[in-house]
């Protein structure tokens, strides 16, 4: 019989709150075309995709250096290097794909296969990927951010009466 991993506080925080957040500031804060969104955006997963490859137990050191990512993102985009004409369709799918392939990540071991069908494997956060982005646009990002937090408090609700009841 497998053992269930120790759950922490933390791990808690940062599946419902904090990983939301991050994500929603990655994927789809840059679907309203700005020059200051769209450095937020990328800084954030930058950082994010470096701490992935790289690893730390000190996440909020990782995030300090959006700030200069963030300022060198902003002078380049602000010297027009970005399209502003790219089609809002095309900046929707590449968020959802991008959103469903780091979810692949969810899976404790990533084998090579899994890559070749990550569509079919995160599906459902591939299809959340869709309505975050329509409540974005639709609604603008802080009832997307909300939502989002909704959605992951309510799947991690057994982990969390697990947690409190333990």
């Amino acid at each position: 019989m497998l053992e269930k991993p120790e759950i922490s506080f933390k791990y808690l925080l940062s599946m419902i709150a904090l990983g939301p957040i991050l994500e929603e500031l990655s994927f789809r804060l840059f679907l309203k075309k700005t020059i200051i969104n769209i450095s937020i955006g990328l800084s954030v997963l930058i950082i994010a995709i470096a701490k992935a490859f790289f690893g730390s137990n000190f996440w909020y050191e990782w995030y300090l250096l959006t700030i200069p990512v963030f300022s060198l993102l902003y002078y380049l985009l602000s010297i027009k290097i970005y399209d502003t004409r790219i089609p809002i369709l095309l900046l929707v799918h590449i968020s959802v794909i991008s959103f469903g392939f780091i979810h692949l990540f969810n899976f404790v071991e990533v084998k090579n296969w899994m890559y070749l069908i990550f569509p079919i494997l995160t599906a459902p956060q591939i299809l959340m990927g869709y309505i975050l982005s329509f409540t974005r646009l639709k609604f603008g990002f802080r009832y997307c951010m909300l939502l989002h937090i909704i959605i992951n408090f309510t799947v991690s609700l057994p982990i969390l009466i697990q947690y409190i009841f333990s």
